[in-house]
């Protein structure tokens, strides 16, 4: 389903919806009603299934996808991501914050498919750490994702729990936040306040 909407205009066509949507910077996902010529823009979006129903009846949503790439951010659209590498280092709270405050959330990776491709940008980009948006704040040793969807650690090449991150040394027994190590290509934990690289994704643009 949509969100709400941002603008409405107007206009002659389809495709001069799709172009107002294009040069307006958080347009996600745009409507358009072609009986009343109305083009709906709007700031996010979330997966549906066919139309939508609308209180007028059905119309389609078009999905904006150029938008993950004006964004600064990379589309790889096989494995339904839109991700942005950040080399500055953060502890994870923070990294959380900055993500939300880029129009996104620390990346969620549920997939094979997606965990490969990510272990291999962050392999190239030289950076051996990056928190990733998983933790065990809530119930040790019960880890979840930001998006609160269960942790399936059969899908990762190897994962390192083991409650130690001897690189804090306040709480070295104290590790509630995962983390992407590119160099073994292993999930670990660690104590959230170490700084580290991180990975945003904005998932309402793919």
């Amino acid at each position: 389903m949509t969100s709400d909407i941002s603008l409405t205009r107007r206009v002659a066509t389809l495709v001069q919806c799709a172009t107002l949507c294009g040069v307006y910077e958080i347009c996600y996902v745009f409507e358009y009603d072609g009986e009343t010529n109305l083009c709906h823009v709007f700031n996010g979006f979330q997966p549906f299934s066919g139309n939508e129903v609308f209180p007028h009846g059905q119309r389609s949503v078009y999905k904006d996808i150029e938008g993950c790439v004006r964004s600064g951010y990379i589309l790889f659209r096989d494995g339904h991501l839109c991700f942005k590498l950040f080399r500055e280092s953060r502890t994870w709270g923070d990294a959380f914050t900055a993500c939300q405050n880029d129009g996104g959330r620390l990346i969620v990776l549920q997939t094979s498919k997606q965990i490969e491709y990510i272990l291999n940008v962050t392999e190239i980009s030289g950076i051996r750490y990056h928190w990733i948006g998983l933790t065990d704040r809530k119930f040790e040793g019960e880890w979840t994702y930001i998006d609160d969807k269960g942790f399936n650690e059969t899908i990762w090449p190897s994962v390192n729990f083991n409650n130690k991150c001897q690189r804090y040394n306040l709480d070295p027994n104290e590790a509630d936040c995962g983390a992407l190590n590119s160099n073994s290509r292993h999930l670990s934990d660690c104590h959230c306040n170490v700084t580290r690289d991180y990975i945003c994704e904005r998932p309402q643009l793919v």
